[in-house]
């Protein structure tokens, strides 16, 4: 009889054999068998094997495919030993000191790979020898997935439906991920599309996983998630505004009246220069306004606000003024406008006079009117008399 040995209290175990489904591995080479790897098992003998370091377990692996281990036999070992036996799929059984006989395990089917674990005990090796399996179902890898995104292109955030073209085969489920295959996992689906929200530029990686497949390369796509669209905005017409008494004028916020639209932002941000509360005066200003989406991109618009003065200046004239004529009885209007009082919220330009400084008039009443202009050419007026006499003898020849 064929044995492979592992370290424990001693026993034996003997596996049996189904000559007509059954295929037996008899370890006549020592820990080897066409289709199956070995690990931490050592050959003693010819045709024994046994654990080659007792704090690890030692494993049984086929290389491709399933298999279905069946049975084994024990002999009677000393010490107090617990054997469990598990597979790759959870399945386990324990098997202790004293243990003889046939050893049936049930449920191990479609493993690939059969773990012995040791705890407890001490004592010589234990031999063991002819394993029963039979081969589990053929296993199919998945293909290799096409990928595509619809659409390829999109806001960040927005939805993107990936479409997986390919047969999962024994696989249970297509695994996604990002950045790299098999690394971040997204999510997985047993359907033909997934949908993602790519807050960047992404690449996109898909494989069929579990079941008893082996993952492999995947099927990849990117998509574009980087808003470079600027947005686009419309200002008002040119607006109007009046200086206060100080001259000045508050801008207003003017952003509520431009339309701004995005192809990813709902709602742009818009800004205004010069700000809201600025003070200017008469003239014209120009106030830009700028959309800013969420990905910084902008778009500009201005118009003018023409800011007037409408505010007349106010005057005080001077009281009323006396004058004498000539001799030829007239009497030259002075300039009388240095004699006014003229105030204005902004500027005055000038003050003038009528009838204007160096008319001649004669003896009676000249109303004189004096006007201040602003730079607005809003106007006030205020007047005065001038009454003109004749304070001159006359002459007189006698004969």
């Amino acid at each position: 009889m064929k044995k492979i040995t592992l370290i424990l209290s001693m026993f034996l175990i003997f596996f049996s054999i189904d000559t007509s489904t059954s295929q037996t591995m008899t370890f006549d080479t020592g820990p080897s068998e066409p289709g199956f790897s070995f690990s931490n098992w050592a050959s003693i003998t010819a045709g024994a094997i046994n654990q080659n370091n007792l704090a690890n377990p030692s494993n049984i692996t086929k290389t491709a495919g399933t298999w279905n281990a069946i049975s084994f036999t024990v002999g009677p070992f000393t010490g107090s030993n617990t054997i469990t036996v598990t597979s790759n799929l959870g399945d386990s059984q324990v098997f202790n000191s004293g243990a003889a006989g046939t050893i049936n395990l049930s449920g191990f089917t479609g493993i690939t790979t059969l773990t012995f674990t040791r705890t407890g005990g001490s004592g010589a090796s234990a031999d063991y020898d002819n394993l029963v399996y039979t081969a589990g179902a053929v296993c199919t890898d998945p293909t290799i997935p096409t990928i595509t995104a619809t659409p390829s292109s999109v806001c960040p955030g927005s939805s993107v439906t990936l479409g997986i073209t390919g047969a999962l085969n024994d696989a249970t489920a297509w695994q996604i991920y990002s950045g790299l295959c098999g690394v971040t996992s997204v999510g997985s689906t047993t359907g033909s599309t997934f949908v993602v929200n790519p807050t960047a530029d992404t690449t996109y990686f898909v494989r069929g996983e579990g079941g008893c497949v082996t993952p492999g390369a995947c099927g990849t796509v990117s998509v574009t998630a980087t808003d470079i669209t600027n947005p686009t905005i419309s200002c008002p017409g040119n607006q109007v505004g009046l200086v206060d008494a100080s001259c000045l004028f508050t801008i207003p916020d003017y952003t509520g009246l431009a339309t701004a639209t995005d192809n990813c932002t709902a709602s742009p941000t818009v800004t205004q220069v010069p700000a809201p509360g600025t003070l200017v005066t008469v003239g014209t200003t120009n106030i830009v306004l700028t959309a800013t989406d969420l990905a910084t991109n902008t778009a500009n618009c201005n118009f003018d606000v023409v800011i007037s003065d409408n505010t007349n200046p106010t005057i005080t004239c001077p009281g009323n003024q006396i004058g004498s004529v000539d001799t030829s009885c007239l009497f030259t209007i002075p300039d009388y406008t240095g004699l006014a009082t003229a105030a204005d919220n902004c500027f005055i330009v000038s003050v003038t006079q009528v009838p204007a400084p160096g008319t001649l008039v004669t003896v009676g009443t000249t109303n004189i009117v004096l006007t201040a202009t602003d730079l607005a050419t809003n106007t006030a007026n205020c007047n005065f008399d001038v009454v003109i006499s004749d304070n001159t003898n006359p002459t007189i020849t006698c004969p």
